[in-house]
């Protein structure tokens, strides 16, 4: 039986082995016509009463199943809370069926298995994995906003007990085979060479042995089955999961709703349970929303094919910024020339990039044999002669446009290649160097956010001169430095700076208006951001955020008024967490201590904070603020929508998400608005237009959009078909 997902032989002995191998992608996933084929192969099976066993087994180099298939789930959303449930049932029913065999299955693990692959393994009878696979297993659909809807909330806690698969079901922590051994998800470890026989020996010798729990967790069941034990436990669990999620993601009550009643309903009942939750899930506002910035990230992968690959990269800038993006490059291993202006900055650097790797040491993501050896890829450089050979050079000098621009035509002379040059810019205008250059077509921007090891998005930006074949490369070379790249024309600021604006200055005239620092960074973090906005500014560093507001203030006017309140800090070398103080004191170990008295010094004239916003008549409540911060934000995204900025309403808010960490449960600024509706959106920026200026003022498409009944993720659609 030869399919398009499987191969189904008969061996010796009498042996059923399926051999899952999608023909069309490089991964085994789920979907309706792959589950067609295995209940068929299953029936098969079922009707053979000579069969002995089955091996379940795949094709694929260093993966099993990889679980289902995410664009089948995203269409269910299309139908309805039903439609879903039966989806769920179905495929569960199909899934089990191997269970009911009166033979055993043995499924070999050759590498990673996720979501609903873990599910399909969990019915069989034994779980052989590959000892010397580096991969993972989990269940990882929580963090879709949803959860395991083939048996997985269920089969899990009865194979691990409750205590441990909740560890992972509620996290979607990936694991790798060896502590999936020593849990019990697996049953035995062999090399990958010895799996099928192994498997074949012990259905031949009748050896095969299902997993009983461990006695302690036999005894934490029993316990479970008692409803002022089970109450008690799972009130505790759920008021710790509030405290870590903020409440804000709904799935993880869901999972503990389904499996709390392990040992309590029957497992029909179970799987029922399990299936109802799956689709109210499915339909919620979060999964929504997360599915969402997924589908824009999986866009923002694709490429071309045939895209050149770069081999040697130079970087000019040896700084914190500069360091980073060669530790980087390195680290995917790339050839890198670093270049700084003296010894001494250079050494600076190199120390930097040997701290980074020190820390992938200590946190055994690296060996330090593997360390050295990537780190000999970087070659410390003062002349500009040692990039002649490079195919990209990256820039992360100072934010000067003429210190930027002698770079380009430093290394235009000594490089006669059709090298790419791309700046690290954050607010300059990519148009104007790529103008005044000589490489006009190969100029552009490749813009890292700090710190670069821990920040997955990179814009990269366009000119009117761009070659197409750049920016895939540039693409490409994003994609294996493991980042997100989203494509932006060059303008003041780009993408998240731009929007990142506006916020600022009005976070820092709410503190003006008396409303408490403290107060206005919790409401922000309540409505779901990681970090208010005085702690971002600290963050990103005072100078550099006033340095990016003085050219969004140069190129967009006045209502992108440069805050004088953080040129103030500056002068008393106050620039955030890398001086310890900023906006907020910190200690050794860059914990957050008090607010920094000079603070309200400047904004009161007073030494001490004698006016907050505990003590006005009529305090901002924690809506009026976020209304007043998301909103300046929403708009100013607009603006870019509407200018062409960006292309479609998916990429903004996939930079918003990975850029700044805005709420995921609410999917980017664009998502949020169609989401509360544009006539709401129209209301609130008109009434605090009124109030507080310019930066508020409703654009023009939105009316559009409103008279004709459509959102912005109707018009500002993404493709993603290609």
């Amino acid at each position: 039986m030869n399919n398009n997902y499987l191969k189904l032989e008969k061996i010796d002995g009498n042996i059923y082995h399926i051999i899952f191998d999608n023909l069309n992608e490089k991964l085994n996933i789920i979907d309706e016509a792959f589950l067609k084929e295995y209940n068929e192969a299953i029936s098969t099976i079922e009707a053979d009463n000579s069969a002995t066993g089955v091996i379940l087994s795949s094709a694929k180099k260093d993966s099993f199943i990889v679980g289902a298939d995410i664009k089948t789930i995203g269409k269910l959303q299309e139908g309805s809370i039903l439609d879903a449930y039966e989806a769920s049932l179905t495929g569960r029913s199909i899934l089990a069926k191997i269970r009911g065999l009166k033979i055993p299955s043995i499924c070999l693990i050759n590498g990673m298995i996720l979501g609903g692959g873990l599910e399909l393994s969990l019915f069989c009878s034994y779980r052989i994995a590959s000892a010397s696979s580096n991969s993972v297993l989990g269940l990882p659909e929580v963090k879709l906003g949803i959860l395991p809807a083939w048996g997985g909330c269920i089969n899990l806690p009865r194979l691990i007990g409750q205590t441990n698969a909740l560890k992972i079901i509620l996290n979607g922590d990936l694991i790798n085979f060896t502590k999936a051994h020593r849990l019990g998800i697996i049953d035995e470890l062999s090399e990958n060479d010895q799996m099928f026989e192994r498997a074949s020996n012990l259905i031949k010798t009748k050896s095969v042995k299902t997993r009983s729990l461990s006695f302690k967790d036999k005894i934490l069941a029993s316990l479970l089955k008692l409803k002022f034990f089970n109450n008690f436990f799972y009130n505790k669990l759920r008021q710790f999961v509030k405290k870590t999620t903020k409440g804000f993601y709904p799935a993880p009550f869901k999972i503990i709703d389904v499996v709390k009643n392990i040992g309590i309903k029957s497992e029909s009942k179970l799987y029922e349970l399990e299936s109802l939750a799956f689709s109210e899930l499915l339909f919620s506002h979060e999964c929504k929303s997360i599915l969402n910035i997924y589908f824009a990230q999986t866009q923002a992968k694709k490429i071309q094919d045939n895209v050149a690959s770069l081999k040697t990269i130079g970087v000019i800038g040896a700084g914190v910024m500069g360091a980073g993006i060669a530790q980087a490059l390195a680290y995917a291993n790339y050839k890198v020339i670093l270049k700084e202006v003296n010894q001494e900055f250079l050494d600076k650097g190199i120390g930097i990039i040997n701290n980074l790797f020190e820390s992938l040491i200590t946190k055994k993501k690296l060996t330090k044999e593997a360390s050295a050896q990537l780190q000999s890829n970087i070659k410390p450089s003062l002349n500009y002669a040692d990039f002649s050979e490079c195919d990209l050079i990256i820039e992360a000098v100072i934010e000067d446009f003429d210190t930027k621009l002698a770079c380009v035509n430093e290394v235009s002379k000594v490089n006669s290649k059709n090298f790419i040059f791309a700046t690290n810019t954050s607010s300059l205008s990519v148009e104007d160097l790529a103008k005044k250059s000589t490489i006009k077509d190969r100029l552009i921007g490749i813009h890292f956010f700090n710190p670069v090891h821990k920040m997955n998005l990179v814009e990269i930006i366009k000119t009117s001169f761009s070659d197409k074949t750049v920016l895939e490369q540039a693409k490409s070379l994003v994609l294996k430095l493991n980042k997100t790249p989203v494509l932006a024309k060059s303008s003041p600021g780009f993408i998240v700076n731009r929007i990142l604006g506006p916020y600022m200055l009005e976070a820092v005239k709410l503190a003006v208006d008396k409303v408490s620092i403290e107060k206005t960074d919790k409401a922000v973090k309540k409505f779901g951001l990681p970090m208010g906005p005085f702690e971002l500014l600290d963050e990103v560093g005072l100078d550099i955020a006033y340095k990016v507001s003085q050219i969004l203030h140069t190129e967009l006017g006045d209502r992108m008024q440069p805050v004088t309140l953080l040129n103030s800090l500056i002068e008393n070398k106050a620039l955030g967490k890398k001086t310890k103080i900023g906006i907020y004191e910190y200690d050794e170990n860059l914990r957050r201590v008090k607010i920094n008295p000079n603070v309200y010094k400047l904004i009161f004239n007073a030494d001490e904070k004698t006016i907050i916003d505990e003590k006005l008549e009529n305090p901002k409540s924690d809506e009026e603020i976020t209304d007043r911060l998301i909103m300046v934000m929403l708009n100013e995204a607009i603006r870019l929508l509407a200018s062409g900025i960006v292309e479609d309403a998916a990429s903004l808010d996939l930079a918003m998400v990975f850029g700044t960490g805005f709420a995921p449960h609410h999917g980017g600024l664009i998502k949020y608005a169609d989401y509360i509706g544009l006539e709401t959106i129209y209301q609130k920026l008109s009434t605090l237009c009124q109030i507080y200026g310019e930066n508020y003022a409703p654009q023009p498409i939105l009316l559009e959009l409103i008279a004709k009944k459509q959102s912005f993720y109707d018009v500002f659609k993404a493709n993603y078909e290609n």
